[in-house]
Protein backbone atom coordinates (compact mmCIF):
# COMPACT_ATOMS: atom_id res chain seq x y z
CA UNK A 1 0.00 0.00 0.00
CA UNK A 2 1.12 3.64 -0.19
CA UNK A 3 2.15 3.63 3.51
CA UNK A 4 3.40 0.10 4.07
CA UNK A 5 3.28 -3.62 3.37
CA UNK A 6 0.21 -5.74 4.16
CA UNK A 7 0.50 -9.53 4.43
CA UNK A 8 -2.04 -12.28 5.01
CA UNK A 9 -1.52 -15.87 6.13
CA UNK A 10 -3.25 -18.71 7.93
CA UNK A 11 -2.25 -16.93 11.15
CA UNK A 12 -4.04 -13.66 10.33
CA UNK A 13 -3.07 -10.24 8.93
CA UNK A 14 0.09 -8.20 9.54
CA UNK A 15 0.69 -4.60 8.43
CA UNK A 16 4.23 -3.15 8.46
CA UNK A 17 5.90 0.13 7.56
CA UNK A 18 8.54 0.06 4.81
CA UNK A 19 11.19 0.17 7.55
CA UNK A 20 9.77 -2.93 9.26
CA UNK A 21 7.78 -1.28 12.07
CA UNK A 22 4.56 -3.14 12.92
CA UNK A 23 1.60 -0.84 12.32
CA UNK A 24 -1.22 -3.27 13.12
CA UNK A 25 -2.06 -6.96 13.16
CA UNK A 26 -4.98 -9.31 13.60
CA UNK A 27 -3.90 -12.71 14.92
CA UNK A 28 -6.45 -15.46 14.27
CA UNK A 29 -6.70 -18.75 12.43
CA UNK A 30 -7.81 -18.47 8.78
CA UNK A 31 -8.50 -21.54 6.65
CA UNK A 32 -8.49 -19.65 3.33
CA UNK A 33 -6.77 -16.26 3.77
CA UNK A 34 -7.25 -13.79 0.91
CA UNK A 35 -5.77 -10.32 0.42
CA UNK A 36 -7.26 -7.72 -1.92
CA UNK A 37 -5.77 -4.24 -2.21
CA UNK A 38 -6.02 -0.87 -3.91
CA UNK A 39 -3.46 1.94 -3.78
CA UNK A 40 -4.53 3.21 -0.36
CA UNK A 41 -6.30 0.33 1.35
CA UNK A 42 -6.05 -3.42 1.75
CA UNK A 43 -8.58 -5.97 2.97
CA UNK A 44 -7.78 -9.39 4.42
CA UNK A 45 -10.54 -11.97 4.86
CA UNK A 46 -11.13 -15.66 5.35
CA UNK A 47 -12.91 -16.97 2.23
CA UNK A 48 -15.71 -19.25 3.39
CA UNK A 49 -15.30 -17.87 6.91
CA UNK A 50 -16.73 -14.86 8.71
CA UNK A 51 -13.82 -12.51 9.53
CA UNK A 52 -12.68 -9.45 7.54
CA UNK A 53 -10.21 -6.63 8.28
CA UNK A 54 -9.56 -3.40 6.36
CA UNK A 55 -6.23 -1.56 6.67
CA UNK A 56 -5.44 2.01 5.59
CA UNK A 57 -2.95 4.70 6.58
CA UNK A 58 -1.09 3.14 9.51
CA UNK A 59 -3.89 1.18 11.16
CA UNK A 60 -6.68 -1.36 11.06
CA UNK A 61 -9.61 0.97 10.29
CA UNK A 62 -12.51 -1.48 9.98
CA UNK A 63 -13.34 -5.06 10.86
CA UNK A 64 -16.37 -7.19 10.16
CA UNK A 65 -17.59 -10.48 11.63
CA UNK A 66 -20.56 -12.13 9.95
CA UNK A 67 -23.14 -13.80 12.13
CA UNK A 68 -25.15 -17.01 11.91
CA UNK A 69 -24.71 -19.13 8.79
CA UNK A 70 -23.31 -16.31 6.62
CA UNK A 71 -20.02 -16.97 4.77
CA UNK A 72 -17.67 -14.55 3.02
CA UNK A 73 -17.21 -15.13 -0.71
CA UNK A 74 -15.35 -12.00 -1.78
CA UNK A 75 -14.25 -8.54 -0.59
CA UNK A 76 -12.86 -5.83 -2.84
CA UNK A 77 -11.76 -2.30 -1.89
CA UNK A 78 -11.41 0.61 -4.34
CA UNK A 79 -8.91 3.49 -4.28
CA UNK A 80 -11.32 5.63 -2.24
CA UNK A 81 -11.40 3.04 0.56
CA UNK A 82 -14.97 1.89 -0.14
CA UNK A 83 -15.59 -1.82 0.25
CA UNK A 84 -17.85 -4.32 -1.56
CA UNK A 85 -18.42 -7.52 0.45
CA UNK A 86 -20.05 -10.56 -1.17
CA UNK A 87 -21.46 -13.20 1.18
CA UNK A 88 -23.86 -16.11 1.41
CA UNK A 89 -26.74 -15.33 3.73
CA UNK A 90 -29.59 -17.40 5.08
CA UNK A 91 -32.74 -16.97 3.00
CA UNK A 92 -30.92 -15.61 -0.06
CA UNK A 93 -28.69 -16.95 -2.83
CA UNK A 94 -26.22 -14.18 -2.16
CA UNK A 95 -25.82 -10.62 -0.95
CA UNK A 96 -23.48 -7.69 -1.62
CA UNK A 97 -22.98 -5.02 1.01
CA UNK A 98 -21.24 -1.72 0.24
CA UNK A 99 -19.39 0.16 3.01
CA UNK A 100 -17.94 3.67 2.75
CA UNK A 101 -14.41 4.60 3.85
CA UNK A 102 -15.60 5.02 7.47
CA UNK A 103 -17.09 1.51 7.55
CA UNK A 104 -20.71 2.69 7.41
CA UNK A 105 -23.13 0.57 5.39
CA UNK A 106 -24.29 2.32 2.21
CA UNK A 107 -26.45 -0.36 0.58
CA UNK A 108 -27.13 -4.09 0.79
CA UNK A 109 -28.25 -5.94 -2.34
CA UNK A 110 -29.79 -9.33 -1.48
CA UNK A 111 -30.86 -11.66 -4.29
CA UNK A 112 -33.02 -14.77 -3.97
CA UNK A 113 -33.47 -15.66 -7.66
CA UNK A 114 -29.81 -16.07 -8.69
CA UNK A 115 -26.46 -16.80 -7.05
CA UNK A 116 -24.11 -13.89 -6.33
CA UNK A 117 -20.43 -14.77 -6.79
CA UNK A 118 -18.49 -11.46 -6.75
CA UNK A 119 -18.75 -7.67 -6.81
CA UNK A 120 -16.59 -4.60 -7.43
CA UNK A 121 -17.04 -0.86 -6.87
CA UNK A 122 -16.50 1.88 -9.43
CA UNK A 123 -13.63 4.33 -8.74
CA UNK A 124 -16.13 7.16 -8.12
CA UNK A 125 -18.06 4.99 -5.58
CA UNK A 126 -21.34 5.56 -7.41
CA UNK A 127 -21.87 2.09 -8.89
CA UNK A 128 -21.33 -1.49 -7.74
CA UNK A 129 -21.02 -4.28 -10.31
CA UNK A 130 -22.56 -7.54 -9.08
CA UNK A 131 -21.67 -10.81 -10.82
CA UNK A 132 -24.36 -13.50 -10.73
CA UNK A 133 -24.46 -17.12 -11.91
CA UNK A 134 -27.35 -19.50 -12.54
CA UNK A 135 -28.48 -22.27 -14.87
CA UNK A 136 -30.70 -21.92 -17.92
CA UNK A 137 -31.59 -24.96 -20.02
CA UNK A 138 -28.83 -27.04 -18.49
CA UNK A 139 -26.14 -24.43 -19.21
CA UNK A 140 -24.53 -21.89 -16.89
CA UNK A 141 -25.65 -18.30 -17.28
CA UNK A 142 -23.38 -15.55 -15.93
CA UNK A 143 -24.37 -11.89 -15.80
CA UNK A 144 -23.13 -8.63 -14.36
CA UNK A 145 -25.67 -6.22 -12.86
CA UNK A 146 -24.72 -2.55 -12.38
CA UNK A 147 -26.39 -1.02 -9.31
CA UNK A 148 -26.18 2.69 -8.43
CA UNK A 149 -25.36 2.69 -4.70
CA UNK A 150 -28.43 4.83 -3.99
CA UNK A 151 -30.89 2.49 -5.79
CA UNK A 152 -32.16 -1.02 -5.15
CA UNK A 153 -32.62 -1.88 -8.83
CA UNK A 154 -29.87 -2.27 -11.44
CA UNK A 155 -29.44 0.48 -14.01
CA UNK A 156 -27.91 -1.90 -16.57
CA UNK A 157 -26.91 -5.51 -17.04
CA UNK A 158 -24.78 -7.53 -19.45
CA UNK A 159 -24.28 -11.20 -20.27
CA UNK A 160 -20.88 -12.74 -19.49
CA UNK A 161 -21.52 -15.69 -21.82
CA UNK A 162 -21.47 -18.31 -19.06
CA UNK A 163 -17.82 -17.84 -18.11
CA UNK A 164 -16.45 -18.68 -14.67
CA UNK A 165 -15.27 -15.34 -13.26
CA UNK A 166 -11.73 -15.50 -11.89
CA UNK A 167 -11.02 -11.79 -11.29
CA UNK A 168 -12.51 -8.30 -11.64
CA UNK A 169 -11.25 -4.75 -11.94
CA UNK A 170 -13.47 -1.68 -12.25
CA UNK A 171 -12.02 1.25 -14.20
CA UNK A 172 -13.85 4.46 -15.11
CA UNK A 173 -17.04 3.27 -16.79
CA UNK A 174 -15.62 -0.19 -17.56
CA UNK A 175 -15.47 -3.54 -15.78
CA UNK A 176 -12.64 -5.95 -16.67
CA UNK A 177 -13.69 -9.59 -16.22
CA UNK A 178 -11.22 -12.47 -16.39
CA UNK A 179 -12.48 -15.93 -17.32
CA UNK A 180 -10.75 -19.26 -17.88
CA UNK A 181 -10.78 -18.92 -21.67
CA UNK A 182 -11.28 -15.20 -22.35
CA UNK A 183 -10.89 -11.66 -21.08
CA UNK A 184 -13.89 -9.33 -21.26
CA UNK A 185 -14.30 -5.56 -20.97
CA UNK A 186 -17.89 -4.70 -19.99
CA UNK A 187 -19.19 -1.08 -20.28
CA UNK A 188 -21.25 -0.09 -17.25
CA UNK A 189 -24.08 1.15 -19.49
CA UNK A 190 -24.85 -2.47 -20.42
CA UNK A 191 -23.72 -2.21 -24.06
CA UNK A 192 -22.07 -5.19 -25.73
CA UNK A 193 -18.86 -6.31 -24.00
CA UNK A 194 -15.56 -6.55 -25.85
CA UNK A 195 -13.82 -9.92 -25.57
CA UNK A 196 -10.41 -11.42 -26.22
CA UNK A 197 -10.44 -15.22 -26.57
CA UNK A 198 -7.41 -17.25 -25.54
CA UNK A 199 -8.08 -19.67 -28.39
CA UNK A 200 -6.04 -22.83 -27.99
CA UNK A 201 -3.76 -21.22 -25.38
CA UNK A 202 -4.09 -21.67 -21.62
CA UNK A 203 -4.23 -18.91 -19.03
CA UNK A 204 -1.06 -18.73 -16.92
CA UNK A 205 -1.42 -15.32 -15.32
CA UNK A 206 -3.17 -11.96 -15.58
CA UNK A 207 -2.99 -8.49 -14.05
CA UNK A 208 -5.92 -6.11 -14.53
CA UNK A 209 -4.34 -3.15 -12.71
CA UNK A 210 -2.95 -1.30 -15.73
CA UNK A 211 -4.56 1.98 -16.76
CA UNK A 212 -6.61 1.14 -19.84
CA UNK A 213 -5.07 -2.26 -20.54
CA UNK A 214 -4.63 -5.74 -19.07
CA UNK A 215 -1.52 -7.95 -18.95
CA UNK A 216 -2.01 -11.60 -19.96
CA UNK A 217 0.35 -14.56 -19.72
CA UNK A 218 -0.61 -17.51 -21.92
CA UNK A 219 0.91 -20.93 -22.53
CA UNK A 220 0.64 -23.48 -25.35
CA UNK A 221 0.04 -26.39 -22.98
CA UNK A 222 -2.12 -26.98 -19.93
CA UNK A 223 0.97 -27.93 -17.93
CA UNK A 224 4.14 -25.85 -17.92
CA UNK A 225 4.91 -22.15 -17.85
CA UNK A 226 3.79 -19.17 -19.94
CA UNK A 227 5.17 -18.88 -23.47
CA UNK A 228 3.68 -15.49 -24.41
CA UNK A 229 2.95 -12.13 -22.77
CA UNK A 230 0.27 -9.85 -24.20
CA UNK A 231 -1.31 -6.51 -23.36
CA UNK A 232 -5.01 -6.11 -24.26
CA UNK A 233 -6.96 -2.87 -24.69
CA UNK A 234 -10.63 -2.26 -23.70
CA UNK A 235 -11.76 -3.11 -27.26
CA UNK A 236 -10.38 -6.64 -26.91
CA UNK A 237 -7.50 -5.91 -29.29
CA UNK A 238 -3.87 -6.88 -28.72
CA UNK A 239 -1.71 -3.83 -28.01
CA UNK A 240 1.50 -5.85 -28.04
CA UNK A 241 2.72 -9.43 -27.67
CA UNK A 242 6.05 -10.97 -26.77
CA UNK A 243 7.36 -14.53 -26.81
CA UNK A 244 8.86 -15.72 -23.53
CA UNK A 245 11.94 -17.91 -23.39
CA UNK A 246 12.28 -18.32 -19.61
CA UNK A 247 9.94 -19.15 -16.77
CA UNK A 248 8.03 -16.18 -15.36
CA UNK A 249 8.10 -16.30 -11.56
CA UNK A 250 5.83 -13.30 -11.02
CA UNK A 251 4.15 -10.48 -12.92
CA UNK A 252 2.25 -7.26 -12.34
CA UNK A 253 0.79 -4.21 -14.07
CA UNK A 254 0.22 -0.69 -12.74
CA UNK A 255 -0.38 2.62 -14.46
CA UNK A 256 1.37 2.69 -17.83
CA UNK A 257 3.84 -0.07 -16.99
CA UNK A 258 4.00 -3.81 -16.39
CA UNK A 259 6.77 -6.07 -15.11
CA UNK A 260 7.95 -9.66 -15.39
CA UNK A 261 10.18 -11.43 -12.88
CA UNK A 262 12.32 -14.31 -14.16
CA UNK A 263 15.30 -16.14 -12.75
CA UNK A 264 17.59 -13.75 -14.66
CA UNK A 265 16.08 -10.33 -14.05
CA UNK A 266 13.17 -8.10 -13.09
CA UNK A 267 12.17 -6.25 -16.25
CA UNK A 268 9.78 -3.31 -16.50
CA UNK A 269 7.95 -2.73 -19.78
CA UNK A 270 5.61 -0.11 -21.19
CA UNK A 271 2.07 -1.13 -22.11
CA UNK A 272 3.44 -1.84 -25.59
CA UNK A 273 5.94 -4.32 -24.08
CA UNK A 274 8.90 -2.06 -24.88
CA UNK A 275 11.64 -2.55 -22.27
CA UNK A 276 11.79 0.40 -19.88
CA UNK A 277 14.16 -0.77 -17.14
CA UNK A 278 15.91 -3.96 -16.01
CA UNK A 279 17.33 -5.09 -12.67
CA UNK A 280 19.67 -8.09 -12.84
CA UNK A 281 21.20 -9.95 -9.86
Amino acid sequence: LENGILMSSAAGAHYYSFSGELYAEEVLSMENPVLSASNRSGVVYDAGGQSLFLFRGTQDVFDLTLEGDADLLSARVNDSGWLAVTAQQSGFKGAVTVYDEDGSEVIQISLSSTFVVDAALSPDCRTVAVVTMDQEGGAFSTQVLFYPVDQEEPSAQASLEGITVLDLDYEDGLLWVLGEDRLMAVPQDGSAPASYSFGRSYLKGCSLCGDGYALLLLGRYRAGSASQALTIDPEGAVLASMDLSGQVLDHSAAGNYCSLLTGDALTVYTRYLEEYARLSP
